[in-house]
């Protein structure tokens, strides 16, 4: 398997809107986790040209539909979002990319757990 890691200078809180651009450089597909360390993805694929920082931004900042796992920020979710599924405070650190399948995996950061993870890893 070939992989690059794709570089994120300013580490973003999943929450916030990312104030960097990482400009995808060929058609892909990127994993996106439900849950924190969990197995289950959803497969977004994306252009050349396509800002992956923004993708994943949108992604997260959706209310959920049904979502099995633990909402780390409001326990009753009264107004979940998805994001508030990947731990108490998730962060996109930086994105490894399979070149040869085209797929990219996000590494997560979460300051709180001071721990790092990728979905299904």
């Amino acid at each position: 398997m070939s992989t690059e890691l794709l570089k994120v200078d300013q580490v973003w809180a999943i929450e916030r809107r990312p104030l960097e651009k990482v400009i995808a450089t060929f058609d892909g597909t990127i994993d996106l986790p439900l849950t924190f360390r969990g197995a289950a993805k959803i497969h977004k694929s994306f252009r050349e040209g396509d800002d992956i920082n923004q993708l994943v931004f949108q992604f997260y900042c959706q209310r959920p539909g049904k979502i099995e796992g633990n909402n780390y920020v409001d326990p009753e979710s009264l107004d979940p979002r998805k994001h508030e599924y990947l731990g108490p405070r998730p962060m996109v650190a930086r994105y490894i990319v399979n070149t040869k399948q085209r797929i990219v995996d996000v590494e997560w950061l979460d300051k709180y757990l001071q721990t790092k993870w990728i979905a299904g890893q």
